[in-house]
């Protein structure tokens, strides 16, 4: 297992997004850059974005007042904000860090999800049957059955009667 996610994801690389995150979550704070993060980040960027533009944008990211402390953080706060077209190349590298998928077990746990749901015996299940259960089995764990219940027997006067809720 080791060595397939070593494979799949080279040590070099991730040293690069972590040092990526940490040198723009610095920089909007208006901390002092440490110089071998800044190189690991601009390794990990390439040519995707203007190198030169993109440490001069990051020396005046602080600009933005950002208060928080995390990568997560930051990217709400860019979200909310309206200084898009001044931080071009940071948004070109926050984009490059939201798109790369840190593992495949989302898409995989979803085909396995599908594979128990879809068995022989419910070889006719129509689409739309078939991506609700599946959506509700991948996202069963972010489920509140008792609001599920509530809203079901709310919708219509004859359950709440026979529920008891009137």
């Amino acid at each position: 297992m080791l060595a397939d996610l070593s494979a799949r994801f080279p040590a070099k690389e991730f040293e690069g997004m972590v040092a990526l995150e940490k040198v723009l979550v610095q920089a909007a704070l208006g901390k002092p850059l440490d110089s071998v993060d800044v190189e690991a980040a601009s390794q990990f960027l390439g040519e995707d974005v203007d190198q030169d533009m993109f440490l001069s944008q990051l020396r005046t990211l602080k600009s933005i007042r950002f208060q928080g402390d995390s990568f997560q953080g930051l990217v709400k706060h860019l979200a909310l904000s309206t200084v898009r077209p001044l931080f071009s190349e940071v948004f070109k590298a926050i984009t490059l860090l939201l798109a790369i998928p840190v593992t495949a077990a989302t898409a995989e746990r979803s085909f396995s999800a599908l594979r128990r749901i879809k068995s022989w015996d419910r070889a006719s299940m129509e689409q739309e049957l078939l991506n609700a259960l599946s959506v509700l089995f991948v996202h069963k764990p972010e489920l509140d059955l008792n609001e599920i219940a509530k809203s079901f027997i709310m919708r219509e006067g004859e359950r709440r009667k026979v529920f008891g809720w009137n």
